[in-house]
């Protein structure tokens, strides 16, 4: 479904190609792009195809069987900077020229990822070192690609389910 503001009511969509649980919905370069995925049958056994949904001509353009390099889950996949971006093992990887390539590498304290947003120029990272460990954030400047350690309140650094940046 998709709401149309000036209209304040909802739309349905047309249907994906395919069932997908777990997936990554992300607007980028005009286009609506459904990341990641796995059938109920599946549960967890995450598949590496996108679906995008061409605004202009109301149509999904198809299933890309290998989007991902990875069958991953697609949370810490995101947009900003005209740029898609993901973080996989220690890499944050952008995707240029349609594939994905490493920019940058990820501090350790890191590499369990909670949440990754790029958001002013700026691509963010909650994560932690390991199961149990506590939740830091990084802040990566996207043209330089450099970190800086985001410092945390000791009331905000609990478990990390989930996260929404929304610009409006």
């Amino acid at each position: 479904m998709v709401y149309d503001v000036a209209k304040d009511e909802w739309a349905p969509l047309p249907d994906l190609a395919r069932e997908r649980d777990e997936c990554k919905a992300l607007f980028h370069d005009g286009k609506l792009h459904v990341i990641g995925w796995y059938c109920t049958e599946m549960q967890g056994r995450f598949a590496k195809t996108a679906e995008v949904f061409d605004v202009a001509t109301w149509k999904w353009n198809g299933v890309q069987e290998n989007f991902l390099v990875y069958a991953m889950c697609p949370r810490s996949c995101t947009s900003g900077n005209d740029q898609l971006y993901t973080c996989h093992g220690t890499d944050v990887l952008a995707f240029k020229d349609n594939t994905w390539q490493a920019v940058a590498k990820l501090s350790a304290d890191v590499c369990n990822i909670a949440h990754v947003e790029a958001l002013q120029g700026k691509l963010s990272v909650i994560g932690s070192a390991g199961f149990g460990e506590p939740y830091v954030g990084y802040a990566m400047d996207l043209k330089k690609y450099t970190w800086r350690k985001v410092e945390t309140p000791q009331q905000y650094s609990g478990h990390v389910q989930s996260g929404c940046y929304l610009e409006i």
